[in-house]
């Protein structure tokens, strides 16, 4: 078991209303079998936090993998989760993921199968939509980028929102459905950053250009908020990207607080939660259209039936990044890799020089 850190720029600047995003840090982890198989597992990071995740997968985790067989995914990661549970629900989930990323892999190609063949195949492709970082931009230059996303084929987009002024979101979201029109998806997303009244004016105000969703119109830990919007919005409500595990989920389902459910792979703990939150959706009657990681993202959401879209983010997906295979999308539809295993070739040579010291 091996992990390694590395910190690498967005191709593109990244900027939305909570940060303004220098460097993804990824922790990548190999694990290798006694017929010299080997499996990768990611996690990631926008912020602080990745060299804690290295720490905690170099101090112990090791001693509740080896030895075990691959495929029994929960066993080992119950093993972990008490082993890390001290640790809080952030870190210690992302470096469980990184695990059960690499389990999945090894048993895929163990199998050969690549991994939504392996987790059970529902479908070839999925809808996705691009992604950008990008309330930096003014509306003209906004205009300007989605021209290019849409000469590429993009059929569905997502922008930020968040500006100080009501009326720059407007025109931002005007320049939009300037280039795209009423009859594209065409996905808001808020970061967090209004309380529950300023909320409920911008959405009022958004209502006429009828947008998909809009996401994390405020603080994860305020549900009962984000029911009360829901009620009084013909605006579906998107959360999930700050949620960790399968009860915060639950808590959100229970309240009828959100209309889509975006889990990261990465910080659920991996795939063996990530199908246990899909499936709770699933039973609630919600679709589910995860965060970031679309190169194992697009593998999940080709295995579920609630399965909704996939986020391809602009800057910031490892082809775009030059560190792995690109992704293959045709006509606004996405397809996993057929390669067993969950498809992450990784460059070495052009990770090199982002590697974090020790």
């Amino acid at each position: 078991m091996r992990s390694r850190h590395y910190r690498i720029p967005p191709s593109i600047p990244w900027q939305d209303a909570a940060l303004r995003v220098a460097a993804i840090d990824f922790v990548i982890l190999e694990l290798r079998t006694d017929n010299d198989l080997v499996g990768h597992g990611i996690a990631y990071t926008v912020g602080p936090g990745s060299s804690a995740i290295k720490a905690l997968l170099d101090d112990g985790c090791a001693a509740h993998v080896i030895g075990q067989d691959p495929s029994n995914f929960r066993a080992i990661q119950q093993s972990i989760a008490h082993y890390l549970h001290r640790t809080g629900q952030g870190l210690g989930s992302c470096a469980m993921a990184a695990i059960d990323i690499a389990l999945w892999d090894l048993v895929g190609k163990e199998r050969h199968l690549p991994l939504y063949r392996l987790i059970g195949k529902v479908r070839e492709s999925i809808a996705s939509y691009e992604s950008g970082i990008d309330l930096f931009m003014t509306p003209q230059e906004l205009e300007q980028d989605l021209i290019a996303k849409k000469q590429r084929g993009a059929k569905a987009v997502k922008i930020k929102v968040g500006r100080e002024s009501l009326q720059d979101d407007i025109d931002r979201i005007s320049a939009a459905r300037h280039v795209f029109g009423t009859e594209s998806s065409l996905m808001l997303d808020a970061n967090q950053c209004w309380e529950l009244n300023e909320a409920r004016r911008r959405m009022a105000a958004f209502e006429r250009f009828y947008p998909y969703w809009l996401e994390e119109p405020l603080s994860p830990a305020d549900i009962s908020a984000h029911a009360e919007l829901r009620r009084n919005s013909s605006i579906p409500i998107a959360v999930g990207e700050s949620l960790y595990n399968s009860s915060q989920f639950m808590a959100y389902l229970k309240a009828d607080a959100a209309d889509i459910y975006q889990p990261d792979v990465v910080r659920v703990g991996g795939i063996t939660s990530w199908l246990k939150i899909a499936n709770l959706c699933e039973v609630w009657g919600r679709r589910v259209a995860p965060h970031y990681m679309s190169e194992i993202s697009v593998h999940l959401l080709c295995s579920i039936t609630n399965g909704l879209f996939l986020e391809v983010v602009n800057g910031g997906t490892f082809s775009d990044l030059k560190i792995c295979p690109s992704l293959t999308t045709a006509d606004g539809q996405t397809f996993p890799t057929s390669v067993p295993g969950n498809g992450l070739a990784f460059d070495w040579q052009r990770l090199e020089p982002f590697e974090v010291p020790m």
